[in-house]
């Protein structure tokens, strides 16, 4: 099949759907939005932008990217399929000239509509809608997709240890949460690194609070070391964020506050901890190895099969 993908890759998941993909024998065309998207030249546009979408609705940063990727759209062929993820951010008159360029649109939504209220207004402008959020499938009668293990085999590290590794960015509540879990790792003697990435440093004696990221190529190395990971839920999202996917494919415990991961097939109180208020964690949790999930389940997470419930799902071929 002839496939676009459109979508944000910030993190770098999306093009690991565009490889697999590729892997799968298929021709893939993928525009990344943050490639495309505009950058204001100084605050005085910036601070005008902000006036326009207050009192007008009319935001000029997401009309320049609309204007951006149309012109991708112009100069490709017709396509077989063409997959949109996280399209609350396209204008409507966007996908529909994106509707004439191939024979089925689908989109993909790893955003909740409680955080997104403009998801509802988009649905109708496609074929096919997936979500990974349970009840916006329920509430809005489209498919459930969760997200995917990015490993198609189970990883092995011989440098893994009893340790757990975090990096993720400020958010409501995180660093409270995260220091929490670095006090009762610390009583329990369990080695870790917990890193939150903040606009301002700060001294915290449990967490390192930091202005500066940490090269993907190490957070990898140090992720396939631990034996743990930490899950913060969003506010209003009960998704399975991709972290616990991630976490699945290198035999890693997790701690998280998602509530609604019990409801899931690959639960196992044993390798995931859901905190709850102020829940301790049990020390067994901590000092009890890993326990293998049945291959079937693990098989059903994977980027290979996600790959094909979008692709072979909305393969029109065989109708013709």
């Amino acid at each position: 099949m002839k496939i676009t993908l459109i979508s944000w890759d910030n993190l770098g998941y999306i093009s690991l759907v565009d490889k697999e993909m590729k892997r799968q024998g298929h021709t893939v065309n993928h525009i990344k939005m943050n490639e495309l998207s505009y950058s204001y030249p100084n605050f005085f546009i910036k601070f005008v932008n902000a006036f326009t979408k207050t009192l007008f609705n009319y935001n000029f940063k997401r009309e320049k990217l609309a204007q951006n990727i149309e012109k991708e759209i112009n100069e490709m062929p017709r396509q077989d399929l063409i997959l949109v993820v996280s399209s609350d951010w396209l204008p409507q008159e966007t996908i529909k000239k994106l509707k004439k360029k191939t024979d089925k649109i689908i989109a993909w939504f790893y955003d909740a509509v409680a955080n997104y209220p403009r998801i509802p207004k988009m649905i109708y402008y496609f074929d096919k809608v997936y979500t990974f959020e349970p009840k916006d499938a329920e509430n809005y009668d489209i498919d459930f997709l969760p997200n995917f293990n990015p490993y198609n085999e189970l990883q092995f590290c011989e440098k893994k240890k009893n340790y757990l590794f975090h990096i993720s960015s400020q958010r409501k509540n995180r660093k409270e949460i995260l220091t929490k879990i670095a006090q009762q790792l610390k009583s329990s003697k369990i080695p870790y690194d917990i890193f939150l990435i903040s606009k301002k440093p700060e001294n915290n004696d449990f967490i390192q609070i930091q202005t500066k990221g940490i090269p993907l190529q190490k957070v990898y190395e140090k992720l396939e070391e631990a034996s743990f990971q930490i899950d913060i839920q969003r506010d209003r999202q009960s998704g399975v964020s991709f972290r616990i996917f991630e976490a699945m494919g290198l035999q890693q415990k997790v701690i998280t506050t998602n509530q609604d991961i019990e409801n899931y097939d690959f639960f196992n109180p044993n390798n995931i901890h859901i905190l709850k208020n102020d829940s301790k964690i049990p020390i067994d949790f901590l000092t009890t190895p890993y326990e293998d999930i049945p291959n079937e389940i693990y098989k059903k997470y994977t980027i290979e099969n996600w790959v094909k419930q979008i692709t072979l799902k909305n393969d029109l071929s065989h109708f013709l």
